[in-house]
């Protein structure tokens, strides 16, 4: 028992630690993107998926002898991948669709390691079943994600802030190597103790066969609980940070339903957790409701409560519907199955078919739908006479709850003339009427989620011209760039995240404007919608790709001033923020040039981090805050600018009503090896 358990517990530690260490390696490398975190739970749940296959196959297939054979023998082979660091000659060139890049990088640094480790937990409960047939193997799968939650709740508080990612790769293979040599205890101790196939067997399993729809129920349920994690996990990543904290509590929440649900049947019972999802489903409304403006907490905590609710009654009624000890390989392949189909449809298949993110509220329909079928398919329910009414109430509760969302998210799209979404995320372009005696005026936006990433004016020949939101002539970036010009009239300017080209507003006949984008849908409505890129006075170029990856392969640019203005969402790209980062923007620019940083954010105060930034580099810096115009067309707005002779005239930003001032707190250092989300929530 002593073997099973344990190495059952490596594997599944080993399982869940790989994926923060592998997503943080990467997800530089594609923008930072909270679609990076969705492709690799894809992997993981087909990886496992195909694990739980191999598993069933052996052991449908071969005697234990051959099973334990081919086992060792692709463990030997595995042990060539390590240690499992990912080869950077995969950096990708360009802001193209990542998805297949992604998907054979994983493959080719982790896919056997990982494939092997995924299929111990069933295999291995399947081998501790032929050595003790009189014990339930189920409480191993609770022993395993057990292991897999602790992995998890061990990444962010000790792992990643006292290690650096080569450490964390080198510990992990190393782990690897002690699941490996626990692999060979096992089947040493089953070879020793395994009782041979007997007819008796064969009865057993005639004596329990599976009922009609149990695959289908379990696909189904599986299907539920893997689109609510990773729908959850993009929408929370997507209004916040793609940060492994922020991947981490959705995936523990999603494990902890598992290891309730598996561990003893009391911890599931539909007369509670029905009533608490049906609540949770009304707090995820009001959430995703128009004009919501709640604390960054709260919403996190309305999102984790509906799902760790949906995720209790989808694996509650999983643990139900659990076959037979000799079914148990089948039961394990259907769920990591649907698991596995939920990850294609949320990472392939909506952004495809959907132009927003309408995964998240049809799955919580369906899983509402789906208790309903639950109850449909109890007899010893439907028998007592009360199962009925409660059926056709869970029904039209379903439907209620679809039209409402889907309501909600009409209301949210009011006045939308356009909307696209590909890898980086939903973008929308919304026209206001603007209140003007011409009806014909209008303020049209781009949206990336909630947040404006640019607007102009449309219908008034002037006013067009004017550069509006976050990059006013008051706002920070306009007084770096007009402090600038005091030394010289031609500017060289570097944009790292275009918008819809509003900076082009602010510069002048002679002057070279460089914006740095890896989202190709954005220069699409940048010069389909919007006019500041077709009326630019200077020259302006576009390097497509991520910013920080294409700065660090060109020769030095010497710019006077360098604008870091890259949002996803209201998400911050963290590996833009990280001293490394700064380092190489100083790289690019001039030696009394500015750094201007934009830090504008409702739940997020980064003024810390980019504080240390400058003091790690000896550079001066000042916040320069702007508040809204009386008009409505500029937006409150928070930058920070830097320099090493920073010489910027506050009572000049006064006369344009702009407030400047230098920050005092206690600096958190951000650097690639290290971020600490926590320390800047507001």
């Amino acid at each position: 028992m002593l073997y099973f358990a344990s190495t059952i517990f490596i594997s599944a530690f080993l399982l869940f630690q790989v994926q923060p260490i592998i997503g943080r390696y990467i997800l530089p490398w594609f923008g930072g993107s909270a679609a990076v975190w969705t492709v690799c739970m894809l992997f993981f749940q087909v990886m496992l998926l195909a694990g739980y296959a191999y598993s069933h196959f052996i052991r449908s297939a071969l005697t234990i002898k051959k099973q334990i054979l081919v086992h060792c023998s692709l463990l030997i082979v595995a042990l060539l991948f390590l240690p499992i660091t990912p080869d950077e000659s995969m950096i990708p060139d360009s802001g193209d669709n990542p998805v297949t890049l992604i998907l054979v990088l994983l493959f080719l640094t982790i896919g056997l390691p990982f494939g092997l480790v995924s299929a111990s937990a069933p295999l291995f409960q399947h081998w501790f079943n032929r050595c003790y047939p009189d014990r339930s193997p189920y409480r191993l799968y609770a022993l395993s994600n057990a292991g897999s939650l602790l992995a998890l709740l061990s990444y962010p508080f000790l792992v990643e802030p006292m290690l650096t990612l080569d450490a964390q790769a080198g510990l992990w293979s190393a782990g690897f190597v002690l699941f490996a040599l626990g692999t060979v205890a096992c089947a040493r101790t089953t070879l020793q103790s395994a009782i041979p196939v007997t007819r008796k067997h064969a009865d057993t399993i005639r004596q329990h066969p599976l009922m009609p729809g149990d695959r289908f129920l379990w696909l189904l349920l599986a299907f539920c609980g893997s689109v609510l994690l990773l729908a959850t996990t993009s929408r929370i990543s997507q209004d916040v940070a793609v940060v492994p904290f922020l991947w981490i509590l959705p995936l523990s929440l999603y494990l902890l339903s598992f290891i309730l649900c598996f561990d003893k049947p009391r911890w599931y019972q539909r007369r509670l957790w029905f009533p608490v999802y049906a609540v949770a489903l009304l707090s995820g409304m009001y959430v995703i409701g128009p004009g919501s403006d709640d604390s960054i907490i709260l919403q996190i905590a309305s999102y984790s409560l509906l799902m760790f609710a949906g995720c209790m009654v989808c694996h509650g009624e999983l643990v139900r519907s659990k076959p037979h000890p000799e079914h148990l390989t089948a039961f394990y392949l259907y769920i990591a199955a649907g698991g596995a189909l939920g990850g294609a449809f949320v990472g392939l298949i909506a952004p495809l078919w959907f132009n927003d993110y309408l995964e998240l509220p049809l799955v919580w329909t369906l899983i509402v739908l789906s208790a309903g079928l639950c109850l449909f398919r109890d007899k010893q329910y439907t028998s007592s006479g009360k199962g009925v009414g409660t059926q056709v109430l869970w029904g039209a509760a379903g439907g209620l709850a679809g039209i409402i969302i889907m309501t909600l998210f009409e209301m949210e799209n009011e006045h939308v003339v356009d909307m696209e979404r590909n890898f980086y995320g939903v973008l929308r372009i919304q026209d206001i009427p603007v209140d003007n005696p011409l009806s014909h005026v209008r303020f049209r936006k781009l949206l990336h989620g909630s947040i404006t990433h640019g607007a102009q004016v449309v219908g008034d020949q002037e006013l067009s011209q004017a550069a509006t939101t976050y990059y006013a002539e008051s706002s920070g970036i306009g007084i770096a760039i007009a402090a600038m010009r005091k030394q010289q009239p031609k500017l060289d300017i570097g944009v790292v995240g275009l918008g819809v080209g509003t900076m082009a507003a602010l510069t002048r006949i002679g002057d070279h404007l460089r914006f740095y984008e890896i989202n190709p849908q954005v220069v699409n409505m940048a010069k389909n919608y919007f006019t500041y890129l077709r009326h630019s006075s200077a020259e302006f170029e576009i390097i497509m790709g991520d910013a920080r990856i294409s700065m660090d392969r060109e020769q030095k640019r010497n710019y006077d001033v360098l604008a870091i203005d890259a949002f996803s969402g209201d998400a911050i790209p963290v590996h833009l923020l990280t001293e490394e980062a700064f380092g190489i923007y100083l790289d690019h620019l001039r030696d009394n040039g500015i750094l201007a940083v934009h830090i504008s954010n409702r739940h997020l105060d980064l003024r810390p981090v980019i504080y240390a930034a400058a003091d790690a580099y000896s550079l001066d810096a000042l916040t320069v805050s702007n508040p809204d115009s009386t008009d409505g067309l500029v937006y409150e707005s928070d930058w920070v600018l830097l320099g090493r002779n920073l010489d910027i005239d506050p009572d000049v930003a006064a006369d344009k009503g702009t407030v400047t001032a230098r920050f005092s707190g206690t600096l958190l250092r951000w650097t690639d090896n290290y971020s600490n989300l926590l320390g800047v929530l507001e």
